[in-house]
């Protein structure tokens, strides 16, 4: 870790069957370390590639004054879908409504759970956030779970995007917006 940059530090929950408890804590601490005074909030995996410019360009379109979610909506374990967790942005009052349902425990459990990106879909679901349709106007992807040749070049994963994405998912590069928002699963070296 790197003293000069901002960070926060859970050393008792490293691995991922801890996600669920680190992304509230987390997204907690950024709220009200910022006094909520961010228009839009992005959550990234180390393995995720940004693209900023697109994604401020996307975000023009939207006021973070109103619920929305955004990100690859997967169309499984959720009836609405869930934003995938290898980036998803929330707006200021989603993120207001996600720190309010985290105090309701029936709700929004705190039990550890590594589907981080499940719960929070779910949490936000039940008080009437879903997530948002990405896709440009040819219906291609801005925001992609998988690495770029994963999707590309792996049969199965290609099938799995088939068979679990929330919307009919075309084979790569038909899919891939000029305005994609992130990938996936990319190397330190490949970023």
């Amino acid at each position: 870790m790197n003293s000069t940059y901002p960070h926060i530090f859970f050393p008792h929950l490293k691995t991922r069957d801890h996600s669920w408890e680190k992304i509230r804590r987390a997204f907690k601490y950024a709220y009200y370390r910022t006094k909520g005074s961010f228009d839009w909030y992005l959550r990234a995996d180390d393995d995720a590639f940004v693209i900023m410019e697109n994604a401020n360009k996307f975000l023009q379109n939207y006021n973070a004054s109103k619920d929305y979610l955004f990100g690859f909506r997967w169309g499984h374990f959720e009836p609405t879908g869930y934003a995938d967790g290898g980036s998803y942005i929330l707006s200021r009052t989603a993120m207001e409504s996600f720190i309010e349902v985290m105090k309701e425990k029936k709700t929004c459990p705190e039990f550890h759970r590594a589907e981080e990106d499940q719960e929070l879909s779910r949490c936000l679901s039940r008080v009437g956030i879903f997530p948002e349709d990405t896709r440009d106007n040819y219906g291609r992807e801005r925001f992609h779970h998988f690495h770029p040749d994963e999707e590309r070049n792996n049969f199965m994963k290609k099938m799995f995007l088939k068979r679990n994405a929330y919307y009919s998912h075309e084979w790569y590069p038909e899919h891939v917006s000029d305005t994609t928002i992130s990938f996936h699963h990319l190397s330190p070296y490949e970023m």
